[in-house]
């Protein structure tokens, strides 16, 4: 700095200089023209000193100063260091991310040493940041086993002091996998104002975990006691191979083992490198409402366990299913060799009410070809029809919906009213019953109905009148891509199903059709015409519909009834009973033998008519919730996402007051808001979805459901799955693109080696250095020994004069 660029003058330079110009002017010319000093040599000397007097106040008065700045501490750097527990994936070359990283901390603390820095202060973050010494590092007791990456956090922290108050550098040691990336730019306005640069070191490749993961499990809600129950299961895994043996176990509440899979996982997709799997288990229910976990066990070592198990309440309904069958066939055939006898209809009905959980009410004409109401209900005793006269057909909504199931055979359409009609449409759309239509003399096309109410909602496309009438002999194939369906569920073993399966009887005849609908699943098909379908279902609405083409028995289903084992009772030959007036019923004959009665004669047919049974009344509304059902629309909640839900209000079927009804749904979690649900017209339900909290850790969480239906609340409650995972697990490739934005906008580096970090670490030194110093100018005349020399100078100036001594002026003498 240079002398005039230290003047800070309180008055312009140039008036200050013309002043002290002025003063030394008058000082010389009072010391020529004033009164000489004796001797005269004191002349010169006091003059000198008033002009040094001078020349010290004009100094003086040009202020000038030199700066003055505080001293600065001695700064360092600090590592945060991940301890997450993704760290003990792959490393960039070799070893852990872990190892990879110790190392690298070890290395850079040398370096500094070396390069006369001061050695960094750890961090170790996960959750949370801690310090930890340059001696447990080496020691390595510090494990990578933290649960969550809060990279933001552990800033934040470091920012407001959470270590040395004299930090100007962080180096974040990482692979960048954070759940809290949103909040970096505010972790990095904290570095910022609190004047800390950070570096990034990136560790780690792109190498899986081993683990594997049930990703989805998706058990039914709801189901009935000893009905079979599918469970469909979504695996995921990384790290494995095709070859490895993994194995579904599933287990109830007092850990008895219930079913069990094995699991090969397919080859790494190309895009994500992880392997998937998908399985269905299946099991039969229990009486009463049970608990049961899921387990996948496999070889080898996994990063961790947490995701390999599952649990679900499977709540049992006991009520009984309600089955209406209108069935136009009268014949009975004995049973066994002791004067027992079987109705044709019976057939079904015995199979279904045989097991304790359905109950049938049986209905049919007085004469199947009477193309008007002429319905009447029956009761059997040993094969004999009697009439049921408590029992009317049903004449109002209320009464058809009061069914589960409705089955019509061999009725022609006269015998139903357009209402009626309209009403079981309603019902399966709306209500979720199941409708089946089978075959025979006066169904489907020759029982004129094609083009009405119930052709919309049979999963096929029937022919003219007349038309589809086919009565020879056929065969049937069962596709291989439907043996799975629920309805061909004979036995639980594959392989003797299958056997069961192939031995399907042939048929006497059935109506032929145009084709099965699109969306239908074919479930039989004619031998010989794949083509022409047999059996056909479809989902409806919220209900199902099946088309059983062939007469389920009578004259077409000959054959059909007698699907049974070898040590099946002998079923006789057919007996009429008659239609219209020759219709009669035998009451001597309606009592049966003392002795037993034989069990079903044909055990395949009967399981097939249950399974049946059971597949189309699923989704009736009837047996789950009288008024409000929830459910969740997806597997499983994920933590940290939405969870749609859904609920149908069955207390209402009016459109547009289903419309303004008002229904809300919540987790049973504390702080959990109530979301109101919007009524979706298309499906006929309430929707919305859920915000499932982020830190949940429950394995189950329960919905709840509320409305109001007049003076009435209405409430029901789902439990829920909660998928946790290890989100350290998730995503095994580094982020560099999140560590090289962080080093950009930290105003650090992208480091490499722990050389290349000396000099990011100097310069992070020198801008906190220049960021502390403080700086101002001091006036140097402030300082005693300026005014000391004024007043020398003054002083001195004084004793000459005074010593000086004044010479009496002589006149000048004049002459004239």
């Amino acid at each position: 700095m240079t002398f005039f660029s230290s003047l800070q003058p309180a008055l312009p330079v140039a008036l200050i200089v013309g002043l002290a110009a002025c003063a030394a002017v008058v000082a010389v010319a009072s010391a020529v023209r004033g009164r000489p000093l004796r001797p005269s040599w004191l002349q010169a000397p006091a003059l000198v000193l008033r002009l040094g007097t001078i020349a010290l106040l004009t100094f003086i008065l040009l202020n000038p100063s030199v700066n003055v700045s505080t001293p600065t501490k001695t700064s360092r750097s600090a590592v945060l260091l991940d301890a997450s527990a993704s760290m003990t994936l792959a490393g960039t070359e070799s070893g852990t991310r872990w190892e990879e990283s110790q190392k690298w901390t070890r290395d850079l603390g040398a370096a500094l040493k070396s390069a006369g820095l001061p050695e960094p202060e750890i961090h170790k973050f996960a959750g949370d940041s801690t310090i930890i010494s340059s001696a447990e590092l080496q020691a390595g007791n510090s494990l990578p086993d933290g649960q969550q990456t809060k990279l933001a956090a552990a800033l934040e922290k470091l920012a407001s002091g959470g270590g040395s108050t004299n930090i100007d550098h962080v180096i974040v040691v990482s692979d960048g996998c954070t759940q809290d990336a949103t909040r970096i730019s505010a972790a990095l306005g904290g570095l910022h104002d609190a004047g800390i640069r950070a570096s990034t070191k990136l560790v780690g490749r792109d190498v899986p975990a081993r683990n594997a993961t049930l990703l989805s499990v998706l058990p039914p809600r709801m189901v009935r006691a000893q009905s079979r129950v599918i469970v469909p299961v979504e695996l995921e895994a990384g790290g494995v191979t095709p070859k490895e043996n993994f194995e579904l176990i599933l287990r109830d509440a007092d850990g008895t083992e219930v079913a069990r899979q094995p699991v090969h996982f397919s080859s790494p997709a190309p895009d994500s490198g992880f392997s998937s799997a998908s399985r269905k288990l299946s099991f039969v229910s229990p009486a009463q409402t049970t608990r049961y976990t899921l387990e996948l066990s496999g070889p080898g070592k996994e990063a961790t366990l947490e995701d390999n198990r599952f649990s679900f309440t499977l709540e049992v309904v006991t009520t009984k299913l309600r089955v209406l069958l209108a069935e136009g066939t009268h014949a009975k055939r004995s049973l066994g060799s002791e004067g027992h006898f079987v109705n044709d209809i019976e057939m079904i009905t015995a199979a279904c009410t045989g097991t304790g959980e359905i109950e049938c009410v049986t209905f049919t004409p007085v004469s199947q070809y009477v193309d008007k109401p002429n319905l009447f209900a029956v009761k059997f005793a040993n094969g004999e029809m009697l009439v049921d006269s408590s029992r009317p057909f049903p004449t109002t909504r209320e009464e058809l919906h009061s069914y589960d199931v409705i089955m019509v055979s061999d009725v022609p359409v006269g015998n139903f009213s357009p209402e009626q009609m309209q009403w079981v449409v309603d019902w399966v759309v709306e209500r979720g019953g199941g409708f089946l239509m089978a075959g025979g003399n006066t169904a489907f096309d020759t029982g004129n109905y094609d083009r009405t109410p119930w052709e919309k909602i049979t999963p096929v496309d029937m022919l003219d009148y007349g038309d589809g009438h086919y009565g020879k002999a056929l065969e049937v194939t069962i596709p291989l891509s439907v043996r799975t369906h629920p309805i061909w569920q004979m036995t639980p073993d594959a392989k003797e199903n299958a056997a069961i399966l192939d031995t399907h009887p042939k048929f006497g005849g059935m109506n032929r059709v145009r084709r099965a609908k699109p969306g239908a699943t074919v479930l039989a098909v004619v031998q010989d015409e794949p083509e022409q379908p047999v059996i056909a279902a479809q989902n409806y609405g919220r209900g199902r519909s099946i088309a059983y083409l062939p007469d389920p028995n009578g004259g077409w289903g000959e054959f059909v009834i007698r699907w049974s084992a070898d040590n099946a009772p002998t079923l006789g030959d057919r007996i009429e009973l008659g239609q219209g007036a020759s219709l009669t019923t035998h009451p001597s004959e309606a009592r049966a033998p003392a002795t037993p009665r034989p069990p079903h004669p044909s055990p395949h047919y009967a399981a097939f008519w249950v399974n049946t049974m059971k597949w189309l009344a699923e989704n009736s509304i009837r047996w789950r919730r009288d008024k409000l059902s929830g459910k969740i629309l997806t597997a499983q909640a994920r933590p940290g996402t939405l969870l749609p839900v859904a609920a149908e209000f069955l207390a209402e079927s009016d459109p547009a007051k289903m419309a303004v009804q008002e229904i809300g749904a919540r987790l049973d979690v504390p702080g959990s808001p109530r979301i109101r649900l919007i009524y979706d017209r298309d499906r006929r339900e309430f929707a919305g979805s859920l915000p499932v909290p982020a830190d949940l850790t429950a394995k189950e969480v329960q919905v709840l459901f509320d409305t109001t239906a007049g003076r009435e609340s209405l409430t029901d409650v789902v439990p829920c799955g909660v998928l946790i995972q290890n989100s350290e697990y998730t995503r095994s490739a580094p982020d560099t693109a999140l560590m090289t934005e962080l080093a950009q906008a930290g105003g650090g580096e992208v480091l490499t080696t722990p050389e290349s970090a000396i000099a990011a670490c100097r310069a992070a030194s020198e801008a906190r250095a220049a960021r502390d110093s403080r700086a101002w100018p001091q006036p140097i005349w402030s300082h005693w020994p300026w005014w000391t020399a004024v007043l020398v100078l003054l002083g001195l100036e004084w004793v000459l004069r005074r010593a000086g001594r004044y010479s009496p002026q002589t006149p000048v003498s004049t002459s004239a």
